[in-house]
């Protein structure tokens, strides 16, 4: 009956464990869409910026 305790014992810290794992790797992951969504937003600023000019060079 130990042996069994024991058992579910090193399974529920297996599960735990993953479960620690799993939320770093949530954690990494949301912050790399946290840069990506940066740089994609500094990018469409440049276009409206580059949108912007090209508009007003059409006027003149």
């Amino acid at each position: 009956m130990a042996s069994r305790k024991d058992k579910a014992e090193v399974e529920e810290e297996e599960k735990v464990e993953k479960e620690k794992e799993g939320e770093k790797e949530k954690e990494e992951l949301s912050e790399k869409l946290g840069e990506t969504n940066t740089k994609l937003d500094e990018a469409n600023n440049k276009i409206a910026t580059l949108e912007e000019k090209n508009t007003r060079n059409e006027l003149k």
